[in-house]
């Protein structure tokens, strides 16, 4: 990396001193995370704890909310790594990337923007990595479940309060998609006593690469004090690229030479990101108050993060586009207060997550061995003439260049409520009873344009002939450009009750268990899915689940020192 610049500038009142601010699972799957569970006893210490030193020379409290109470970090049995505040600065942490790789239980996969997708203690659902069935960890917004399939959304974490990583089974507190663990980001809050406000910038530039520049602010606005306040922030990124595509010369299978000078060009990979978060806080009385939180974040990139060795270091030859947005908004609604027996909490969230990219799938046109679809077959589509389904091997004549690429929308959506009663914090006995609905909808669709298809060609016409024939009395409707599409939504639907309670023993000792009942459903349906020459049939599917997550465990506190 070349030379980064960093710039801060900042405004505090002195009333605020200091930094400102779901389907089938295995009997192994659960066999494994029993065995996390019992692991989770021993805690790793919070990455802040030496560095974080209070007025009087002492360590500063550093506070969780892992089993959804508030607490100090010292006195949760729990493995958990915390970024503080000072963390996220002082680490230059803004993105998933940067506090996972300092995390050693998690492992990620991610190929450039919105791909990313992480594994915790190496426990998956045994699918591809690239698309899971089912998601074994969580990520968490706030009050938001955000994890989908395993994916999440690449968001930019700025004005935050902490990021939590709860290592080990979280299946009766965060639901049955966090068995290995769960990444919970906690925004900043607006503060009902003081008015703060700052600036950021980060200048740099990539070694042989792009310049990359971000620049974020926030402000915090006590309206009515003590009783009303509202918190702003917003930021704007730009990452310059690093990847070049060559231009290339390619001498296609079906006799046709062509360039990729459309689309080559230096510092190819490129990413834009803004986005803006508002907050308001009201305290209704001593004991209840509500905050409500709306996040946009859009995000727009271009070219690929990958590198083809072939060719060198961080260098590609991509003969389509290569390009994408997603725009992330979300609303969460948090109510907490005061019944005496107990706090009461409820939480309401919406989060939608629309998503487009066009991504170039010209190498398996060039180089795929498969029968039938070989390149010879898949290339004789763009001529008049050429090797045919039926066992044709007529010369290739009338050849246009055979690219492909696939336009791929998604946008996912998803509502969710929770209830919750606990125990106050200077009880006894700790104990919490929930309840939690959510509902998940998504819809998608995939189009693989070949451009330069030729309908009147000899394979073409070949292959509707002979797929006519084989699903009579249906028949073909290809759609123009059209190799392959699809066009589906899923709906997903789940209910859960919870409960966990800790029994202290002795000063020292004390028992905790924790129960959780899940049931899930789904439907599946889509107008269409096929090749050019199958019939658009629609389709649908169905079914469900339920299961009870449980967990119980011992702990002993040596002192107050000793984690």
């Amino acid at each position: 990396m070349g030379a980064i610049v960093r710039h801060r500038k900042g405004l505090k009142s002195h009333r605020c001193p200091g930094a400102t601010g779901l389907h089938k699972r295995s009997q192994v799957g659960l066999a494994v995370a029993a065995v996390l569970y019992g692991a989770a006893a021993v805690r790793v210490p919070a990455l802040a704890a030496e560095a974080d030193i209070d007025a009087s020379g002492g360590i500063e409290e550093i506070v969780v909310t892992a089993r959804k109470r508030t607490e100090n970090l010292q006195d949760v049995p729990q493995s958990i790594d915390v970024f503080t505040t000072k963390d996220l600065k002082n680490l230059a942490i803004s993105q998933f990337e940067d506090y996972a790789t300092k995390t050693p239980s998690i492992s990620f996969i991610s190929i450039g923007p919105a791909t990313q997708m992480f594994f915790m203690r190496g426990v998956s659902d045994g699918s591809n990595p690239n698309v899971v069935n089912t998601s074994s960890t969580g990520f968490f917004l706030d009050d938001m479940s955000l994890s989908y399939y395993g994916s999440i959304p690449d968001l930019h974490s700025y004005d935050m309060e902490r990021i939590e990583v709860l290592n080990g089974p979280q299946g009766t507190l965060f639901g049955a998609g966090s068995m290995s663990g769960a990444i919970r980001l906690v925004t900043t809050a607006p503060d009902l006593h003081a008015f703060s406000a700052g600036v950021d910038s980060d200048n740099g530039k990539i070694e042989r690469g792009g310049y990359n520049d971000t620049y974020e602010g926030f402000v915090n606005l006590p309206l009515i004090d003590g009783k009303t306040a509202i918190r702003l922030s917003g930021y704007s990124m730009y990452n310059g690229g690093f990847i070049d595509n060559l231009l290339t010369t390619r001498h296609w299978v079906n006799g046709v030479t062509s360039t990729n000078a459309a689309w080559a060009g230096n510092d190819y990979n490129t990413q834009y990101v803004d986005g803006v978060r508002a907050a308001i806080k009201q305290e209704f009385t001593d004991g209840w108050d509500a905050t409500l939180t709306y996040n946009y974040q859009g995000e727009r990139q271009k070219g690929a993060w990958d590198q083809d060795p072939k060719y060198g270091e961080r260098e590609v030859s991509r003969f389509g586009p290569e390009n994408g947005d997603n725009f992330f908004k979300s609303l969460d609604l948090h109510v907490e207060g005061d019944v005496g027996i107990g706090n009461l909490v409820f939480a309401s969230t919406y989060w939608s997550l629309p998503t487009q990219k066009n991504d170039e799938y010209s190498e398996y046109v060039q180089y795929s061995p498969v029968a039938p679809f070989t390149a010879a077959n898949i290339q004789s589509f763009t001529c008049q003439t050429g090797p045919t389904i039926q066992g044709g091997t007529d010369a290739y004549s009338g050849c246009q260049v055979p690219t492909m690429y696939y336009h791929y929308v998604n946008n996912t959506e998803r509502w969710s409520d929770e209830v919750r009663l606990q125990s106050k914090a200077n009880s006894r006995v700790q104990w919490l009873v929930g309840l939690y609905w959510e509902h998940t909808k998504d819809t998608y669709s995939d189009f693989y344009h070949l451009p330069n298809i030729q309908p009147g060609g000899e394979a073409y016409q070949s292959q509707i002939a002979y797929y006519n024939a084989y699903y009579a009395p249906l028949h073909a409707s290809p759609l123009p450009e059209e190799w392959y599409s699809y066009k589906e939504r899923s709906d997903y639907w789940q209910t859960t009750e919870f409960a966990d309670v800790t029994l202290p023993l002795t000063d020292r000792w004390s028992v905790e268990a924790g129960i959780q009942h899940f049931r899930s459903w789904f439907t599946d349906d889509g107008p269409y899915a096929g090749y050019f020459w199958d019939p658009k049939v629609p389709f649908s599917d169905a079914g469900g689940s339920h299961k009870v997550n449980s967990k119980a465990g011992v702990n002993f506190k040596v002192n107050k020192n000793l984690l």
